[in-house]
C-alpha cells in the first residue's frame, strides 16, 4: 500500500498485488481456504481461491513481466547454521528465498547471485543486528515437494526469475517489518534500473506515522 502510494516510478513499471490473500488478511488468519501459496502446481476449480490463483499465474506469465517478488512473513530468523529454536535452517523469517541457484538463459536469472547482492545492501543500517537477511535455498526441485507447489517455484518453471522476500514473525513491530519489505523492494528496483522516488524518508519511525496515518484514515 505505501509503495502504491508513496512511490512514483521515474523508469520500467512496477506492477502490484495489493492484498493478494484479501480473506485471510480480513480474517487475521493463515490458510482461510488452505495454504495459498500451496495451490500454484494444481488447484480445484471450485476451491475459492481458484480465480485469484489462476489470474496471478497469467500476471506471472504476461511478456512484460521479468521478475516477481512475493512477500512473506515467516517464523523465527533464518541462519545456514543451528544457534538456537529462533535461529536455524528451519526458519524462514529474515530471508531472501530462492528455489534453486540460477535459471539460465532468463534476465535476472542469476537467482543467488541477486538475492546475496540484495541483502548486502538491506542488511546496512538494520533497526537490530539480528534482523539480517540470509540468501535461503530451498533446492525445490529435489529437496521440497511443498514448495514444488508454490507461487515463486511456478514462475521458474516458466523461466520467470522469482523470489520470496520473508520477514520474521518474531519481530512484533509492524513497522520495522514494512521498513525491511520496502529496503528489500528498493534494492531489487536497482538490480532492474528501475528509477523512482518516494513521498517520504525511509525510516522506522517515518513508517510507523504513514501506517498509524492509514490505519486511522
Amino acid at each position: 500500500m505505501l509503495l502504491a502510494k508513496h512511490y512514483t516510478i521515474q523508469k520500467g513499471n512496477v506492477w502490484i498485488v495489493p492484498n493478494l490473500n484479501f480473506d485471510s488478511i480480513v480474517k487475521n488468519r493463515r490458510g482461510t481456504y488452505g495454504d495459498m501459496n500451496r495451490k500454484f502446481a494444481k488447484i480445484e476449480t471450485k476451491d475459492e481461491d481458484f480465480q485469484i490463483v489462476s489470474d496471478i499465474k497469467k500476471l506471472i506469465l504476461h511478456p512484460n513481466v521479468d521478475l516477481t517478488l512475493n512477500l512473506h512473513d515467516g517464523q523465527g530468523f533464518y541462519r545456514p547454521k543451528t544457534i538456537d529454536k529462533n535461529f536455524n535452517p528451519k526458519a524462514w523469517g529474515q530471508a531472501t528465498i530462492i528455489d534453486q541457484q540460477k535459471i539460465s538463459d532468463a534476465k535476472y536469472g542469476n537467482l543467488a547471485d541477486i538475492a546475496k547482492k540484495v541483502n548486502q545492501e538491506t542488511n546496512v543500517d538494520l533497526i537490530e543486528d539480528v534482523h539480517e537477511f540470509n540468501v535461503k535455498n530451498t533446492n525445490t526441485k529435489d529437496k521440497d515437494k511443498a514448495m514444488q507447489q508454490s507461487l515463486t517455484y511456478f514462475s521458474i518453471t516458466n523461466n520467470k526469475p522469482a523470489f520470496a522476500i520473508e520477514t520474521s514473525k518474531n519481530i512484533t513491530d509492524l513497522s520495522h517489518k514494512v521498513f525491511y519489505q520496502l529496503k528489500t523492494i528498493e534494492k531489487f528496483m536497482k538490480v532492474m534500473n528501475i528509477e523512482f522516488t518516494r513521498s517520504f524518508e525511509l525510516k522506522e519511525e517515518t513508517i510507523k506515522t504513514l501506517l498509524n496515518e492509514c490505519r486511522y484514515a
